[in-house]
């Protein structure tokens, strides 16, 4: 490249992308690739650097240097990229990056900045007219300093001159060796932890410590004393001040001195760039060449009769707008913001008001006002989502009144509010197989989270909880999560170790659901920075007891910041996003509670199938006959023993499949899913579904699986096994047979509650249930242990028994009949469903829920309602000295806003 090829006098700009960039926390996209309102930040920093005259670009690449030059090459062919091998600072980087430019003796003015800089176009305008202006050798940028700002201070001298830029971890760094030299004074001998404990006082990393005290951390990095002669001697004439503008300044004097900060935007004549850059050094807390050291380099640089050779000028900024850089995904977020406003021509955050229609905001005193006087159009919404139960509408309507005084209690009557609603499910038939592909028969339950909120002009979450002893308030920011956890794909981020560690730390802490609904929707938005709200938070489902409580309140939220953000989400992608937002709080399994709370409508049940996901119909819930739940109160486990229980188990069904695969081979790519195990499916006859069952191995020691798999399946086999703790053995037929059959039992049950044939649909609830069972009792209530067994034999006489002529031996040998294995009840549980199904009027009785715990639902004739209330009282509860905890679920509508 010649000086003529660039155009002698033309401006060029050197853009420095050569970073990691960690603190986006995403291993797959570099910094300035992310993009900003659509297009990638570098293309868009490139497109207002050629706008204002910029047409000699050259981008310092480094890391994931493949992707920045795709991404910059596709639209700007003509971008020179240099190569930065490895990280030595961003002075070193701006060296490499106007070398081409030296070599050629370029003489035209040389923009030095970041790539992850969104600078306005008048800033450039007005750099390039101070330059020729002031005819200054470096004009910089500047912004007002603010407390919590972190870039490099700019050092003014007596006059306003600019000395230099000191970067704030070289301030930590006098703050830290200031305290030392006062210890090094004392004659005590000195701790070695408390010297630790002072330096990581003022830098908390104690990589970055080490990196900045070098010899110094390492007299201090271990146990035991120090002499205090002996860190004098490795302090030496390190005595917390730095020399700038002929004086020495303390880090209290440098805060002092500079009012501004620097941006990292400089515009230089070519020879200040080359000299200034050629004398850096590496003699700074983090070891490496700084670029903003050519501040102070062309400041004090004097000719041989001691003037000054080089004229530095600043551009003050006041508008933090104008120029804006992004670490970490809050930061972008900010920007995003701006970009998006000023498109619009919208006014700042600060300012703007949020406006949604009236039929579902309105003040918390109206609202309120409206349910105590029990208006007429209130009246009608409640009734279409709760029917005509006069008792059910007037404890809902206390609920609301509770929620609305608490939010005017807290943040005002005439504060705007919307409230949604999400109630508690019941999945009526087809537990453990959303997986798979199996059907869900749900119905929303009268027991519900309500959520009042009100848009905020930030990003602000409040949340306060009409049970304050169970649930104390909360509060977080949207930005300070994201900006804390990284920006990569959901998955990813959910399995970082800080957010983990968050969770672990906040185990049981109920604001933890809206926080999974809240960034679940952050991350799909990345181009709007989400407002935050002041929300008022009721509920009555039992927590723990299998009926969706958490699942409730992630609608319930994700509903309200939807509506307050004005996002356009389908419904497939609300359920889909729930579900996901779950996987925040702990559990990477997938939720049928979203789509169930999303979707039921008021007095039926709604047939959904899973993969692809679809709600099929819905059939009214059958006259004459209960669903009630009966709580176990052995509270469902969400221990990590317990998730180890399901990550053993769905490894279990994986292994089924692979086997599946395997061994039948004529049928392996029309099996995709478990669930494709059926007759309706393949074609085939029952017995000859079960002679595909017989194929499976009853049992497997984990050595014995890997063994048995083929060759193309040991990879994923070994990561399944890497997620829990392996058993003694494996039960893959008893596995394969509950889900085949279990999804069979979901496709018929609409049908079943369609056709009235509830005695029908009984049996199939006693036979998921034994699926499930662990104890069988006497009827003297003694209990033994218990597990559906699928031997040889036992299959070989279902197929006996379809190919009799005898009718009832053929009908007791459905699929739908069998229990398979699948063993996440437990005792009190079993006892509660043997106690019901004793009841006379009991159609069916089962496990409500994931397992381990919980609630059971029994299926029963109104009029046995009473006297089966009686029963569980005498011979559940009573023994057990627990208070009987018995509901009559009414089917009301799916969750959403409360629209008047």
């Amino acid at each position: 490249m010649t000086s003529s090829e660039l155009g002698a006098g033309r401006m060029a700009v050197v853009v420095l992308c050569g970073g990691k960039g960690t603190r986006m926390g995403s291993s797959k996209t570099h910094k300035v690739c992310f993009p900003i309102a659509g297009t990638p930040a570098i293309v868009r920093a490139i497109e207002s650097y050629r706008d204002a005259g910029f047409r000699n670009i050259f981008l310092v690449v480094g890391s994931m240097a493949g992707q920045v030059v795709e991404t910059v090459g596709t639209a700007y062919p003509e971008v020179t990229f240099v190569y930065q091998s490895e990280q030595r600072g961003t002075g070193h980087a701006a060296r490499i990056g106007v070398e081409p430019l030296r070599r050629i003796g370029f003489d035209g003015p040389i923009l030095i900045t970041m790539g992850d800089k969104f600078i306005e176009r008048r800033v450039l305008d007005e750099l390039v007219a101070e330059y020729h202006r002031g005819r200054a050798d470096l004009v910089l940028t500047t912004m007002p300093k603010r407390r919590e700002d972190t870039s490099g201070r700019i050092v003014q001298g007596p006059g306003g001159a600019i000395l230099a830029d000191v970067e704030i971890r070289d301030i930590q760094r006098l703050r830290v060796l200031a305290r030392f030299a006062t210890e090094a004074r004392k004659k005590s001998p000195l701790s070695a932890a408390t010297l630790r404990r002072m330096a990581t006082k003022h830098i908390a990393n104690p990589k970055k410590a080490a990196a900045a005290l070098g010899a110094i951390w390492k007299l201090i990095d271990a146990d035991g004393t120090i002499q205090p002669t002996d860190l004098a001697a490795c302090l030496g004439e390190n005595s917390g001040k730095m020399r700038l503008g002929g004086r020495w300044m303390t880090a209290d004097q440098i805060e002092a001195s500079s009012p501004t900060v620097n941006p990292s935007v400089y515009l230089l004549r070519p020879r200040a760039a080359f000299e200034s850059l050629a004398s850096l050094s590496t003699n700074n807390a983090q070891g490496e060449e700084y670029l903003t050291e050519v501040i102070e380099y062309l400041a004090s640089a004097q000719d041989a009769s001691g003037s000054t050779r080089f004229k530095v000028a600043a551009l003050p900024l006041r508008d933090t707008k104008l120029v804006m850089a992004f670490n970490n995904p809050e930061e972008l977020l900010q920007i995003e913001d701006h970009v998006r406003r000023r498109t619009r021509r919208e006014p700042s955050a600060g300012r703007i008001a949020i406006r949604l229609p009236a039929r579902i905001a309105r003040p918390a005193g109206k609202w309120l006002e409206l349910f105590e006087t029990d208006a007429p159009r209130i009246r009608r919404t409640m009734r279409r989502i709760y029917g005509q139960n006069g008792d059910l509408l007037a404890e809902r309507s206390a609920a609301y009144q509770r929620v609305l005084r608490l939010f005017i209690r807290r943040y005002g009557a005439d504060r705007r509010v919307l409230l949604t609603r999400a109630p508690g499910r019941i999945n009526l038939m087809g537990r453990h197989v959303v997986e798979h592909g199996g059907h869900n028969n749900v119905m929303a339950i009268d027991k519900e989270v309500i959520f009042a909120a009100a848009p905020r002009d930030d990003d602000r979450i409040r949340l306060v909880n009409t049970d304050r002893r169970t649930h104390a308030d909360g509060e977080f920011g949207t930005g300070e999560q994201i900006a804390a956890l990284g920006w990569d794909d959901w998955l990813t981020f959910i399995d970082s170790a800080q957010v983990r560690r968050m969770v672990a730390a906040g185990a049981g802490d109920w604001t933890n659901y809206v926080k999974a609904a809240v960034l679940r929707l952050q991350q799909q938005y990345r181009d709007v920075k989400m407002r935050g709200m002041d929300c008022a938070v009721t509920g009555n489902i039992p927590m723990a007891a299998g009926l969706s409580s958490s699942s409730a309140l992630i609608v319930a939220a994700a509903t309200a910041a939807i509506t307050v953000n004005r996002f356009d989400v389908t419904a497939r992608q609300f359920v889909h996003m729930c579900d996901e937002g779950h996987w925040f709080v702990g559990s990477h399994r997938r939720r049928d509670g979203h789509a169930a709370i999303r979707f039921s409508r008021r007095g039926s049940v709604a047939a959904v199938r899973f993969a692809p996901f679809e709600v099929e119909r819905s059939v009214d819930f059958p006259e004459h006959w209960r669903l009630l739940v009966c709580n176990s109160h052995e509270k469902a486990a969400r221990s990590r023993k317990a998730e180890d229980h399901f990550q053993r188990l769905a490894a279990n069904a994986e292994f089924a499949l692979m086997l599946v695969h395997d061994r039948l081979p004529t049928y392996a790519h029309r099996i995709e899913m478990l669930r494709d195990l059926s007759c309706d499916g393949l074609g085939i006859k029952p017995g000859e579904l079960y002679e595909m069952i017989l194929h499976l191995p009853a049992s497997l020691t984990p050595r014995e699986l890997i063994r048995s798999l083929a060759a193309r399946h040991h990879d994923r086999c070994r990561e399944l096994l890497a997620t829990h703790a392996p058993p003694e053995a494996y039960h893959p037929r008893a596995m394969a047979l509950f889900i085949a059959s279990e999804c069979e039992r979901g496709r018929q049950c609409a049908d079943l509650i369609e056709r009235k044939q509830i005695a029908t649909l009984g049996r199939l609830m006693t036979a998921s249930h034994d699926g499930d069972r662990v104890t069988r009792f006497t009827g003297k209530g003694r209990g033994r242990p218990f597990g559906a067994r699928v031997s040889d034999q036992r299959i070989r006489d279902w197929i006996a028994d379809l190919e009799s002529q005898n009718p009832t031996r053929v009908a007791a040998a459905q699929l739908a009949l069998r229990s398979g294995r699948y063993g996440v009840s437990t005792a009190n549980v079993d006892r509660l469903v043997d106690i019901a199904m004793e009841t006379p009027g009991v159609a069916g009785a089962q496990l409500a829920g994931a397992g381990l715990g919980g609630c059971v639902m029994v299926l029963t004739d109104a009029d046995a309602v009473a006297p089966l209330r009686g029963r569980l009282a005498r011979e559940y509860y009573r023994p057990r000295k627990l208070r009987p905890d018995i509901s009559v679920c009414t089917p009301v509508a799916g969750s959403g806003l409360i629209e008047v």
